[in-house]
């Protein structure tokens, strides 16, 4: 998943679930961790849900890596 929004800004739930073949409930429960961590960011419009990767502290976590 972390992958998958790597390479674009958001992505709804669905398209994900979709992408990985997985439910829709195993996205969530799995989504939920990585928000709870700060990994990715929730934005809901509606039904529907979107997220994207909270990449500051992406950034912030692998810059000593990276350097």
């Amino acid at each position: 998943m972390v992958e998958m929004l790597s390479d674009c800004d958001e992505m709804c739930g669905s398209e994900i679930a979709e992408n990985l073949g997985i439910s829709l409930a195993l996205l969530c429960h799995h989504w939920k961790t990585l928000e709870h961590a700060g990994v990715i960011v929730k934005r809901k419009k509606g039904q529907t849900a979107s997220i994207s990767l909270n990449r500051q502290l992406l950034s912030a976590c692998f810059k000593d890596v990276i350097d």
